[in-house]
């Protein structure tokens, strides 16, 4: 893909739904699949990602946004993978990300003004907490913030503002030039 322009609203999602994961900021070309769900259209679900989508940026960086207060910037050669799961039983709706492939060059996710770092096979899932907060949550390999690594299902709740919510708008999709390299990647 590649990118010229401007943002377009987003809203919250609806109390009960998935947390969603948007394209936010974007220059160079990056690669969306989806393993066994074929695109009717290539990019139809732009800028809102599918839960468990592989996204590798092939060159430049992309910054992704979440409604639950979570940033996700990719930079040249890193790729990850997004999961949103619903809420259940009382348990919040959460996202998850976890670095695959090769050894993150820029690969961080940021929640209230703290970025956690993912080191390859890494995983962590952010949460809604609470009015204006946010959980993170070391699931699984190193993920480091500032200069210490979190332990083993280690969680850190940290402010990010009320309710659940964009901090910026999503991509227009006039901006971005889509093309399908298979039925399930474009």
């Amino acid at each position: 893909m590649a990118l010229g322009g401007a943002g377009a609203g987003a809203k919250p999602a609806a109390a009960g739904a998935e947390p969603e994961l948007l394209l936010s900021a974007f220059a160079g070309r990056i690669e969306v699949e989806t393993v066994g769900v074929a695109e009717g259209v290539p990019g139809e679900k732009l800028p809102s990602l599918r839960s468990g989508s592989i996204v590798r940026v092939l060159a430049g960086s992309a910054d992704f946004r979440s409604d639950v207060g979570a940033t996700v910037h990719a930079g040249a050669g890193d790729a990850f993978y997004f999961a949103a799961l619903k809420p259940e039983g009382g348990r919040p709706g959460y996202l998850r990300i976890a670095a695959i492939e090769e050894e993150p060059k820029a690969l961080e996710v940021a929640v209230g003004g703290a970025a956690f770092r993912l080191s390859k096979g890494a995983g962590l899932s952010v949460a809604a907490a609470g009015p204006g907060e946010a959980t993170v949550k070391q699931e699984w390999g190193a993920v480091r913030t500032g200069d210490r690594e979190l332990k083993a299902g280690e969680s850190v709740t940290l402010p990010v503002g009320e309710g659940r919510r964009f901090d910026r708008p999503a991509m227009s999709l006039a901006g971005v030039s889509v093309t399908r390299k298979n039925e399930t990647t474009f």
